[in-house]
């Protein structure tokens, strides 16, 4: 453990990464460079845009006297070797133990506020005639962090995955949305259980739920409606959001645990640029009770954990484009990037009349500026 006062040691960062058990073999448990010193390091290149382990390298090498100013670095940089096997052998289920302890210290989520459960395969990671390491990930969509991770062998162990994601993270009063694949009763009964609420998409794995929904849509019986209109990116959207609370609950709706509402989302795109008209119906069910609005607004916040946490990791981060193919190295970098857009995402602050921008103009503003990083860092540093 860190305690030199001479050094800005962030009290979150040490207490939650220092349990982790560093991998590497010596005879005396001694090492020339330590652990957390190297995950700092990473995180600090990756916020400025180097992520590949020789550019980590050149990174710290480069901000030695900048690193200095949070732990000693009594033996400067380590190679890129060094830094590639430890990520290849730290036990990625403890770092995301740490991970996801780390970002509970922070009070960031409101009673009802929505967490987003969804799976990404990381193509990079691909072995010969193996898929790729599939994550599942639990997103809080309304403040776009990150809170936890669980690894797959392909996407069909997302249904498995997910209860214990569940386990991993505090969900009282909080309403977790999950695609078809994670529409299981099993999960439902989780969500209940750990005293939270669910919205699950219904589709054809789920054929006799899907088809008693089609049939309890009864204009007639819709107890509540909203109509929302978006424009954007050449296409005009209209969504159309219908729900029944006085359903009858028979023996294929009443194996839900809790369930209260069924929800019915139409869904009109038109195309500006062509004028072509496509139409889709998606079903839900519920165990909020709540206006048509509010489930408009909740339904399509949980593709947040699609457009602000797996677009991010492919085009700010270029995850599938990275071949790291051994042991846990693509599910640790995983973690790291995660790490890198809470720390992002963490700085806005809505009060500010600075400007927010882009995590890639972030990512620019740190690679240049030392006192810009050390915002960025702000969850790590105990001075701020």
């Amino acid at each position: 453990m860190y305690t030199d006062s001479s050094y800005h040691y962030d009290k979150h960062f040490v207490s939650s990464f220092s349990s982790l058990i560093d991998p590497r073999r010596t005879t005396n448990g001694n090492y020339t460079y330590p652990m957390l010193e190297i995950l700092f390091l990473t995180i600090s290149a990756i916020l400025s845009g180097r992520d590949t382990y020789n550019d980590i390298v050149i990174f710290g090498e480069i901000k030695i006297d900048w690193l200095r100013k949070y732990f000693p670095y009594e033996k400067g940089i380590s190679s890129h070797d060094t830094i590639s096997k430890l990520f290849q052998k730290i036990d990625n289920e403890a770092f995301n133990d740490c991970f996801t302890e780390w970002i509970s210290k922070y009070s960031f989520t409101n009673k009802e506020s929505v967490i987003s459960i969804d799976g990404k395969c990381i193509k990079g990671s691909a072995k010969r005639k193996k898929g790729g390491v599939h994550i599942v990930s639990a997103f809080a969509s309304e403040q776009g962090l990150s809170l936890s991770q669980l690894v797959t062998d392909k996407k069909s162990n997302e249904i498995t995955a997910i209860p214990d994601l569940i386990d991993l993270i505090s969900i009282k009063d909080k309403v977790i949305t999950i695609d078809a694949m994670g529409c299981q009763t099993k999960i439902a009964k989780k969500i209940i259980h750990k005293e939270g609420d669910y919205v699950l998409q219904v589709k054809g794995n789920q054929e006799k739920t899907e088809e008693e929904l089609k049939i309890q849509f009864n204009p007639d019986l819709v107890d509540d409606s909203n109509i929302t209109e978006d424009v954007g990116h050449g296409r005009i959207e209209t969504r159309i959001c219908e729900i029944i609370t006085n359903f009858e609950k028979n023996s294929t709706l009443e194996k839900w645990k809790g369930i209260q509402s069924l929800i019915r989302v139409t869904s009109c795109v038109i195309h500006q640029d062509s004028d072509k008209e496509t139409v889709q119906t998606r079903y839900y069910i519920s165990s909020l009770n709540t206006s048509a609005k509010e489930f408009n607004r909740i339904i399509r916040l949980h593709w947040a954990i699609e457009n602000n946490l797996h677009w991010c990791l492919d085009v700010i981060f270029r995850e599938d484009n990275k071949q790291r193919k051994k042991e846990n190295s693509a599910a640790n970098f995983s973690i790291i990037y995660k790490i890198a857009l809470n720390l992002m995402q963490m700085t806005d602050d809505r009060k500010s009349k600075e400007k927010k921008g882009s995590f890639k103009e972030k990512i620019t503003r740190s690679t240049l500026d030392d006192n810009y990083r050390e915002k960025l860092l702000n969850a790590f540093l105990c001075n701020n």
